[in-house]
């Protein structure tokens, strides 16, 4: 088992026991949507993302060199110390999720649903990705970054880094950044993204920097309060396709569109 799966899995492990002693809000460790997450966690990273890695390859190779402009800033990045790439490659990973996350909402809700179908918040939320979604979030952010110039290395890192503080934005604990929640998405401000209530629909596209929801119009977090219930807006929070893998992955054949 490779090192990035250890890390992974260990990461997981801690939020786990963390969320059974200090809770955000009770609710059972094992349920019914939980089993979904892990059904989702051996079908995503043990069967499909080895398949749209080799299709990412194949894009790359057919696609990205002969007809698209790579490498643009390559020369200035090259000689950037190597934490100053890593920082610039997270804001701009950050933006390219910020613009991807929101073409989800506008343009395939269908499929990016089957994510907010979730009424139960914890970490192996972050596992609960329609295969349609997990290959635009796979290939788009990614190919950001190869084009404008950035070592594989680089991306590397930053992919490893962005799949860890998302499990980490969907752990059930209570936690908010003071000072800093206008800076950083802490878990807090992302449970508003999965907020049922209207005024946090299509609110909080962000993963790591709040200012692109503050420039983009799309922030929102009152964070005096608690989120009162998760999931998809309209939806009964009994609806079957909400702890039900095959239903969560048919979704998209039932609802294209979200209620108004």
């Amino acid at each position: 088992m490779s090192n990035k799966v250890l890390i992974y899995l260990g990461l997981w492990a801690l939020l786990t026991l963390l969320e059974k002693f200090f809770p955000a809000r009770v609710q059972p460790s094992v349920s019914p949507h939980s089993v979904t997450d892990a059904a989702c966690l051996f079908v995503n990273k043990l069967v499909l993302e080895p398949g749209f890695a080799a299709l990412h390859t194949w894009l790359t190779l057919a696609v990205l060199e002969p007809y698209v402009p790579k490498h643009i800033f390559a020369e200035a990045i090259r000689d950037l110390p190597l934490a100053v790439k890593f920082l610039a490659a997270i804001f701009l990973l950050d933006l390219a999720q910020y613009l991807r996350h929101r073409l989800m909402h506008a343009w395939l809700w269908g499929f990016h649903a089957t994510h907010h179908s979730a009424v139960e918040l914890r970490a192996s939320v972050h596992w609960r990705l329609h295969p349609v979604d997990l290959a635009f979030l796979m290939v788009f952010d990614t190919a950001f970054l190869y084009v404008l110039g950035f070592p594989g290395g680089v991306i590397f890192l930053t992919q490893i880094f962005r799949a860890l503080h998302n499990m980490w934005l969907h752990v059930n604990l209570n936690v908010d950044y003071g000072f800093l929640r206008k800076v950083f998405v802490s878990p807090n401000y992302h449970k508003w993204h999965h907020a049922k209530e209207k005024e946090a629909i299509d609110k909080n596209f962000a993963d790591i920097f709040v200012f692109l929801d503050i420039l983009g119009g799309t922030h929102y977090y009152p964070h005096d309060r608690k989120v009162e219930e998760f999931g998809c807006h309209g939806i009964a929070n009994d609806a079957p396709l909400h702890s039900d893998y095959l239903g969560a992955m048919l979704y998209p054949l039932e609802r294209l569109k979200k209620p108004e």
